[in-house]
C-alpha cells in the first residue's frame, strides 16, 4: 500500500507529463485544453515543498499516478488552505491507487499544524471523484455554473472541502 507512495523526483516528470497530458486530451478532470511541456512540470515540481506536497505512486518501476497538495491562492490569508489533485495513468485506473494517494494526502495534511482546509474543484460530471471525496468526509460547499468550456461543452465545477 503506502510502500508504493513516495516523494516525486525529477526523474518522474516524464511519467507525470504523460499522465496529465492524457487527461488534457481526453477528460474534463482538468480545464487545461492544450498539453503542457517540460517547463510547466519542472515549475510545478519546484513549487511543491513543505506542506505543498508532490508524491507519486510507483508501480512497474515507474510513476503511474500522483497527488499534490498545492497552494490554493497566492493571497496570504489562504495559506492554511491547500488544493488536492490526484491523477492516475489510464492503464492503472480502478486499482484503488487514487484512494491510496488521497488517503496519504489527507493524513499528511492532518499532521500538518498549518493546514486547516483541503479544497477540491471537481467537474460535476466526475461522479467517481465526487464519490471518493465524500467517502473521506469532504463536503459540497458550492457550484460554479458554466465555469469553463471543454470539448465544446459548458462545464460546471463543484467545490468540495475537508476542514480539520
Amino acid at each position: 500500500m503506502e510502500n508504493n507512495i513516495r516523494k516525486a523526483v525529477v526523474e518522474d516528470l516524464p511519467y507525470i507529463k504523460e499522465i496529465y497530458n492524457d487527461a488534457v486530451r481526453t477528460s474534463t478532470a482538468t480545464f487545461d485544453i492544450t498539453e503542457k511541456g517540460d517547463d510547466f512540470f519542472r515549475t510545478m515540481f519546484d513549487e511543491h515543498s513543505g506542506k505543498r506536497i508532490f508524491y507519486v505512486y510507483e508501480k512497474d518501476n515507474k510513476a503511474v499516478a500522483y497527488v499534490t497538495l498545492s497552494k490554493f491562492s497566492h493571497r496570504d490569508a489562504y495559506d492554511t488552505t491547500v488544493e488536492l489533485s490526484v491523477y492516475v495513468n489510464k492503464d492503472y485506473r480502478h486499482q484503488h491507487i487514487a484512494t491510496e494517494l488521497m488517503e496519504f494526502a489527507i493524513n499528511f495534511a492532518k499532521e500538518c499544524n498549518d493546514i486547516y482546509t483541503i479544497v477540491s474543484l471537481i467537474t460535476d460530471e466526475n461522479k467517481e471523484s465526487i464519490h471518493l471525496h465524500k467517502k473521506y468526509g469532504f463536503r459540497f460547499c458550492g457550484k460554479i455554473q458554466k465555469a469553463g468550456v471543454k470539448f465544446n461543452r459548458d462545464l460546471n465545477v463543484d467545490i468540495y472541502q475537508l476542514i480539520f
